[in-house]
């Protein structure tokens, strides 16, 4: 009985690449089993228990080549955006999420997405690089798995509603950082958001770098801004002023420094 839907979706990228069709995005759903014990438990068949999950596999490249765009690999964005497209469709507030940075022997680096008590909805990322080895595949893998019943489940505490389109645009602004290995997007969100309560409406990753270009023990964070003004159209002063601050926080409370 299975505990994981990634190894069916492994074997399904090896068949479909030895066919020469390496270029995948691949989706399923199906039950997976684990062990609950428990002493005071006389059944046996009372020991498991099943989960509905959705698997989604992304490899290969996004786009091939042709006369107007270059050739473009797939991405942990393009997951990333594809797993946000699922929750916002069955009415999850995104920014009410708890985003935690995830490694595992499954997942090597990726997002886990969770309620305030640590309950999972997706955990998703880079198939770890020992997996992909073993089933002898070389391309990069992104898997996105979906605890189903427990996002069908919460669905029902959604209200669905809506705000009207704002009157004045937003403006985007990238920071390239460097912080100590062992920071978080999560740490970084959350202190953008303290900083900037009124005009911060999105942070988001775009970019993780690590690597020998940078001092030992560091790596590079690439982030956007969303910033807007329900009152006014923003100016470049008043957005400069808002970057300082949380440039200054980062390097208060992380260290982090500009690249």
């Amino acid at each position: 009985m299975r505990q994981s839907l990634l190894f069916g979706g492994l074997e399904a990228i090896v068949r479909n690449t030895n066919f020469q069709n390496p270029d995948l995005k691949l989706f399923e759903f199906g039950n997976t089993y684990f062990y609950r014990g428990g002493e005071n438990i006389k059944s046996p068949v009372d020991k498991y228990f099943e989960e509905m999950h959705l698997g989604m596999f992304i490899t290969g490249k996004k786009q091939n080549e042709n006369w107007i765009t270059p050739s473009e690999s797939s991405s942990f964005f393009g997951l990333k955006s594809n797993v946000l497209n699922v929750l916002k469709k069955l009415g999850f507030n995104i920014e009410k999420l708890k985003v935690d940075s995830l490694s595992n022997d499954i997942i090597e680096e990726g997002l886990a997405y969770r309620r305030g008590d640590g309950k999972t909805f997706v955990e998703f990322g880079f198939v770890h690089s020992a997996l992909l080895k073993k089933a002898g595949i070389e391309n990069d893998v992104y898997y996105a798995d979906f605890n189903w019943d427990f996002v069908l489940q919460q669905t029902g505490n959604n209200k669905i509603g809506y705000t009207e389109l704002p009157k004045f645009p937003a403006v985007r602004r990238d920071l390239a950082l460097l912080v100590d290995e062992a920071v978080t997007f999560s740490q970084l969100k959350e202190i953008a958001k303290r900083t900037e309560k009124s005009m911060l409406r999105e942070v988001d990753v775009f970019d993780v770098y690590k690597g020998d270009k940078l001092p030992a023990g560091k790596k590079s964070y690439a982030l956007s801004f969303i910033l807007r003004d329900d009152e006014k159209t923003l100016n470049e002063e008043v957005i400069e002023r808002t970057m300082n601050r949380l440039i200054g926080m980062f390097e208060k409370e992380l260290g982090a420094k500009l690249r």
